[in-house]
């Protein structure tokens, strides 16, 4: 699967928390880094922070709804990036 956390080098502040978060199981950190990757998506492709009640939201869904959720926007987040570096290029022309 392809997982958008490749894009940042820098050990992110939910990593660090969640490495002492003995009491969250797999799934649930599974789940918790998921939400994290579709957030950074949405910040990426400008769309509106995400709220407390979308994140519970999407805590709640199914680990392979996540999963298919995370794969969709990152296909959405590398044509939204492609179309705007055309953009650019089209201005400096």
């Amino acid at each position: 699967m392809i997982r958008t956390s490749q894009y940042t080098q820098a050990p992110s502040k939910l990593r660090s928390v969640l490495n002492y978060c003995n009491e969250l199981s797999d799934e649930s950190k599974h789940k918790v880094c998921l939400i994290q990757d579709i957030a950074r998506m949405r910040r990426l492709i400008q769309l509106e922070p995400m709220s407390l009640k979308v994140f519970q939201t999407y805590y709640d869904a199914d680990t392979l709804q996540l999963e298919i959720l995370v794969y969709a926007l990152t296909v959405h987040t590398n044509t939204y990036m492609y179309e705007q570096r055309v953009k650019e290029q089209n201005q400096q022309l």
